[in-house]
């Protein structure tokens, strides 16, 4: 019984998927930390800025084209919390 309500620990899901950039228009390719519930929740990676994590606003994570748009890779990441580590 104990075994049906333990909660184990959820791989993280991160969606790469080539959007069109709600600031500049352009298209650009990101990294999309996704919830447990489906829904977006961090911006990891942008092609617009490799160096980092993108510093703009983040405003492409509310778009409906960023969920929408067939992925062009799923990884799934190890549980935990934050952001992975490295994704590349």
């Amino acid at each position: 019984m104990r075994a049906l309500f333990s909660r184990r620990p959820r791989p993280r899901v991160v969606r790469r998927v080539t959007i069109h950039c709600p600031q500049s228009g352009a298209p650009v390719e990101i990294d999309l930390l996704m919830r447990e519930t489906g829904s977006p929740d961090v911006v990891l990676r942008c092609s617009m800025h490799p160096a980092g994590p993108p510093a703009c606003d983040q405003a492409c994570r509310k778009l409906a084209e960023a969920v929408l748009t067939p992925p062009t890779a799923l990884i799934i990441c190890p549980p935990g919390g934050g952001p992975p580590d490295e994704i590349d």
